[in-house]
């Protein structure tokens, strides 16, 4: 049987896609170097080194050791110059030159992978981060900026209606996705003028795009929602140990395996969503291996190698 590997703030675990339970994990945590136990953001560069934000500083992980990042640094080994990275960090992408990109106490900043400089790019009010073929894409107050092709001057691409209180960014193709403390808006990139204003009164967390063209929709305290190709807007039943529905109304980040499967993050643990069954399942880590010492889980990544990735808000 192909197995999914996961790795959980921070264990190995391997996972068998029809069982429940962990099979076997390695930690990797505070006794190993993270500077906090709070990780929020997940990313794996060119080199396939792992960064971690957390609530306190950026973590780089080797495979070997973690190298942590914040408060003052120097820009460059060569620069005697000092930047101030600040604290909690709340996304974390990449673009098509391998520079990775920061969102930190809401200033965002990059990172230049040959030389190792880290620049702000913005004074601060930058509220969500994300990136799409390449480039880059944030908002700051009420307007979407746009860095192409490696650029540190941004273009303002969209201009948001209503001036909403902005949660979170998916950019695809055709559409880009705005998750706001009021509903979802949709913007039709091929229609700059065309905005919609869904599920209004909601929430919105975290916005995902599954392979099929689905969108998964998370919110702060209003369940689950999921959209078809075609629009149609349905949610998750809210139900207790049934694989029909899930149990939490908390969902926040989400990830697609190479089998298709989309696993997400919620207040009670890790959901797996199988594709070939339609079912839902709450994975469940035994306490006899240690288990999670706070289930609540905030940030989901897919590495390179197909290794899931997933960090809680609070795992020690």
């Amino acid at each position: 049987m192909k197995t999914t590997r996961l790795i959980i703030l921070f264990f190995y675990l391997w996972l068998g896609i029809s069982q429940a339970y962990a099979e076997y994990f390695r930690r990797i945590g505070l006794a190993e170097g993270m500077s906090s136990p709070s990780v929020m953001a997940i990313y794996q560069d060119q080199l396939g080194r792992m960064w971690f934000g957390t609530r306190e500083g950026i973590n780089l992980y080797d495979g070997g050791q973690i190298t942590v990042f914040k408060g003052w640094m120097r820009v460059s080994e060569q620069d005697t110059a000092s930047v101030w990275l600040g604290n909690e960090v709340s996304a974390i992408t990449g673009d098509r030159n391998g520079d990775v990109y920061f969102l930190i106490d809401d200033t965002l900043f990059k990172y230049f992978l040959r030389s190792g400089r880290f620049q702000p790019l913005s004074s601060s009010d930058v509220s969500v981060l994300a990136s799409f073929e390449g480039d880059i894409w944030y908002i700051r107050y009420d307007s979407l900026f746009h860095l192409k092709n490696g650029s540190e001057k941004a273009e303002m691409a969209f201009s948001l209606k209503g001036k909403p209180v902005v949660t979170c960014l998916t950019v695809k193709r055709n559409h880009i996705y705005v998750g706001t403390r009021n509903g979802l808006l949709v913007i039709d990139r091929r229609m700059p003028f065309g905005q919609k204003h869904l599920l209004e009164g909601t929430d919105i967390y975290s916005i995902f795009e599954s392979s099929e063209g689905e969108l998964w929709i998370g919110t702060r305290m209003h369940g689950l929602y999921r959209m078809d190709s075609r629009g149609k807007i349905s949610k998750v039943p809210h139900l207790q140990n049934s694989p029909e529905g899930i149990s939490s109304e908390q969902i926040r980040d989400f990830v697609e395996d190479d089998q298709g499967n989309v696993w997400f993050g919620t207040f009670d643990g890790l959901y797996e969503w199988h594709a070939s069954t339609g079912q839902y399942c709450l994975i469940q880590i035994p306490h006899y291996m240690g288990g999670l010492s706070h289930s609540s889980i905030f940030s989901l990544y897919k590495d390179k190698q197909g290794t899931l990735w997933v960090g809680s808000y609070y795992g020690v």
